[in-house]
């Protein structure tokens, strides 16, 4: 949720935002950002039974 309000507040593009935060890549908070803009919070809440064996 942090990196998708600093996005929303339209401070900081996906790519500076992924450099500064030392994420891999800047499409994983895009796709971050989508995924609020879309479902809201719940869109953004990991599925754990998809890695349950």
């Amino acid at each position: 949720m942090k990196f998708v309000k600093i996005y929303l507040e339209g401070s900081v593009d996906f790519e500076k935002l992924a450099e500064k935060y030392n994420i891999s890549h800047h499409e994983i908070i895009r796709r971050w950002v989508n995924s609020y803009q879309i479902q809201g919070y719940e869109g953004l809440k990991v599925d754990r039974k998809k890695y349950q064996s």
